[in-house]
């Protein structure tokens, strides 16, 4: 199996299975992937992307299982369930890189994941401490802004 090279954010050099690393739009946007008419010369050189190598390694692992995949769908389910069990930096730089790489079945279980989260909380309190988010209203602005939204305030 051919072998895509890359240079990573923080100049780390991998190489991955050319075919799972297909899932992402950007990189077949990059060599101009076409599957009737591809230049293999292409893969000689290594992309650079704005991604750095520990979370590529998890995009690669990511990719690898899907594109070698004959499982169930509670198997996809439970590999996804295990692979998203990360600390907040790590998911929230995962995101961003599903997102530039447009990969987007990663992309969506990572914000599920955090609005799995997000829901699991029962006030913007709760949400602050979740993710450490430091409050900068006033007491007054929070009033005035819990006023203005009253609205939407379940009954």
């Amino acid at each position: 199996m051919s072998k895509i090279k890359f240079i990573t954010k923080n100049q780390k050099h991998i190489s991955a299975p050319f075919h799972p690393m297909m899932a992402s739009n950007t990189i077949k946007a990059i060599i101009s992937y076409d599957e009737e008419d591809f230049d293999n010369s292409v893969l000689d050189n290594s992309i650079p992307l704005e991604v750095n190598d520990n979370i590529l390694n998890l995009i690669i692992q990511y990719c690898e299982y899907y594109y070698n995949n004959n499982s169930s769908e509670q198997d996809n389910t439970n590999f996804d369930n295990n692979f998203i069990k990360m600390d907040d930096k790590i998911l929230f730089d995962l995101i961003i890189a599903a997102n530039y790489l447009e990969i987007n079945p990663l992309l969506e279980l990572g914000c599920k994941t955090v609005a799995d989260y997000i829901k699991s909380c029962s006030t913007p309190k709760d949400i602050r401490h979740r993710f450490g988010i430091t409050n900068d209203f006033t007491p007054e602005e929070e009033e005035e802004i819990i006023k203005e939204n009253a609205w939407c305030q379940e009954n």
